[in-house]
């Protein structure tokens, strides 16, 4: 990898408390000299260093920073207004208290609202890995090599790193009940081959939840129902992509059955 690659992966970053305009200015020109990612500057002077660098250079800025303790409204209100003002990328940093604690839900509702403010643009999630082991940092890295890296597989990720924190975790076998209850149709049905809407429907959403609820991985989802990972894989992104659409009725589904399951732990 010579030189040039090298400065295309780099994120030329300025985010000092005294950071004044004629720094963050260097910072730009340097940037777009040498010419990196981004330039990973303090929120309040994104539409400054937008309209200063015309396009040329990919604008980057922090949520959040540096401790995540910010509430979920305020992060979310941080992206968009920096993404109003002309901000590329946002990085976020997720709440280290809350996972520890095992709040998992939580953090992962942050990291899908906060996305969605983004409009689009890029999203990446900080973990602080000074606050890892060794072996969470591994683990994480092993959870995501070879991903698409998009909000579910981010949070799951990070859920897995402290998923020897956590006290109780669902069964698949209670989670496709709890899915069979609510659709009212029965497990072996579920399990089937079967591919009426509502069927469908309930077998992609219990996929979904053992997914982001524990730490079983695609084969093992797809063994849970006879299936194999691309199976597995087209479902999620099925379910992903209709969350996405906040006034879909799906989202109230998940998080009744979610609720109904957290009941029971």
């Amino acid at each position: 990898m010579d030189k040039k690659e090298v400065l295309s992966k780099v994120d030329h970053t300025l985010l000092a408390q005294v950071a004044a305009w004629g720094d963050i200015k260097q910072i730009l020109d340097d940037a777009m000299k040498y010419e990196v990612a981004s330039a990973c500057i303090p929120a309040a002077y994104v539409k400054q260093a937008a309209e200063y660098v015309q396009g040329k250079l990919a604008i980057c800025t922090v949520i959040g920073f540096p401790n995540g303790y910010s509430t979920m409204a305020t992060k979310v209100f941080e992206a968009g207004d920096a993404v109003d003002n002309g901000a590329d990328e946002v990085d976020m940093v997720i709440n280290i208290g809350f996972l520890k604690d095992g709040r998992y839900d939580e953090v992962e509702e942050e990291i899908r609202q906060i996305h969605q403010a983004c409009k689009g643009k890029l999203l990446k999630v900080i973990i602080e890995t000074c606050l890892l082991t060794e072996d969470e940092k591994i683990k994480a890295f092993k959870e995501l090599d070879g991903m698409v890296l998009d909000v579910p597989n981010v949070s799951r990720a990070i859920k897995d790193m402290f998923k020897g924190k956590a006290e109780n975790l669902p069964t698949p076998a209670l989670i496709v009940s709890e899915v069979c209850q609510y659709y009212n149709i029965e497990e072996q049905v579920l399990r089937s081959t079967l591919k009426n809407k509502n069927t469908a429907e309930a077998r992609q959403v219990a996929m979904y939840l053992i997914r982001t609820m524990t730490n079983l991985s695609l084969p093992e989802i797809g063994r849970e129902f006879a299936r194999d990972h691309t199976t597995v894989m087209h479902g999620l992104k099925k379910v992903e992509q209709t969350l996405q659409n906040s006034a879909s009725p799906l989202n109230d589904t998940i998080r009744d059955i979610t609720a109904n399951i957290n009941n029971k732990l």
